[in-house]
């Protein structure tokens, strides 16, 4: 079992979502007569993310997913250094796709 502990972050998990969930409700009223907007698409990729984020911290807090190799190869480094490349590359195929 690492050090690392689940419960400082259970709080804080929502909050993220709320605030990103605020504002995507605002642009979504702006354009309601039409489909998902570009702009939308940066706020479900938002989402994927912080679920994303709160499934790895999970995984990585407890021992009993050692099939997991992934995320506990040298204490979480893999998940920590595809975070960006992760985010900009979905970014960029949703760019791709939809302009």
């Amino acid at each position: 079992m690492h050090s690392y502990q689940t419960s400082p972050i259970l709080p804080f998990s929502p909050f993220p979502k709320r605030g990103l969930n605020t504002k995507h409700v605002r642009i979504r009223n702006q354009f309601a007569d039409s489909g998902l907007t570009y702009i939308e698409y940066s706020y479900l990729i938002m989402y994927l993310i912080i679920l994303l984020c709160t499934a790895n911290s999970f995984f990585f807090a407890f021992g009993k997913f050692h099939y997991l190799k992934i995320i506990h190869y040298r204490n979480n480094l893999i998940p920590k250094l595809a975070y960006w490349p992760l985010i900009m590359g979905i970014m960029t195929i949703v760019t791709w796709l939809v302009l």
